[in-house]
């Protein structure tokens, strides 16, 4: 097996939130988010800079009064 020189990503985060980050990238679209996961799920918008998220994720927030 040969050795790459180039580095691998890592990001160690908390897997629990992913799934609707990929869901997003995928379809572009927020499914209704419970209120209790808007700030966490807010956080890893901000962590990956997806910007589309986070102002989908305002969005919501606003809606909802959070």
């Amino acid at each position: 097996m040969a050795c790459s020189l180039r580095p691998t990503p890592f990001a160690a985060r908390d897997p629990h939130h992913f799934p609707r980050i990929l869901d997003f990238l995928r379809d572009g679209v927020v499914e209704v988010v419970p209120p209790e996961i808007l700030a966490p799920l807010r956080r890893e918008a901000d962590f990956y800079s997806i910007d589309p998220l986070r102002q989908a994720l305002q969005v919501s927030a606003d809606f909802l009064g959070c």
